[in-house]
């Protein structure tokens, strides 16, 4: 399991200085959930599409039996913090409908219904060089990142009701 946990470890420090030199400005976290030995990489977007307001991105691994001959390597970006509560039954049905179009990753609620997120995830082999791991992480962190954009500003006129349901659904 320390292996393991240390390879993550050293990867997400690879993918972290990458993301230092296209100046995102990331923060680190490690075991960002106490006892669960999971590093996390933390970014703002603040200039995120047309979007008035930017997005926050998490990249992690997900965690794995000890056994177990790959890493889960997970990027997801926060599009709307704010919903109203008698939004969130069309939000949930639009959110669903746009994730069955998405050829990867997934548009989801939190489990309060009060946190939009866009989640994708990469199967790394735990044979694979560590290059080819952190290339394979950027292209995921950059698909999480560029996929949502041009999504988030109807996501938040659904959260806040200033777009129905059939007015989405119509956009698409």
């Amino acid at each position: 399991m320390k292996d393991k946990y240390l390879r993550e470890r050293e990867l997400l420090k690879l993918l972290y200085r990458d993301m230092e030199e296209v100046e995102l400005e990331p923060g680190y976290f490690e075991d960002a959930v106490p006892g669960s030995h999971t590093d996390m990489i933390r970014t703002f977007h603040e200039y995120y599409g047309e979007a008035e307001e930017g997005v926050y991105g998490e990249y992690y691994f997900m965690p794995s039996a000890p056994d177990e001959e790959a890493y889960y390597f997970t990027a997801a970006l926060t599009l709307v913090d704010e919903i109203k509560e008698e939004c969130i039954p069309d939000l949930a049905e639009a959110l669903s409908k746009l994730s069955f179009y998405m050829p990867v990753g997934t548009f989801c609620l939190n489990k309060t219904g009060q946190i939009v997120v866009y989640k994708v995830s990469e199967i790394i082999a735990a044979d694979l060089d560590k290059e080819a791991a952190v290339d394979l992480m950027n292209r995921t962190a950059t698909h999480a990142i560029a996929v949502p954009e041009r999504y988030v500003i109807v996501l938040r006129q659904l959260a806040t009701g200033n777009l129905s349901l059939e007015q989405f659904l119509m956009l698409f």
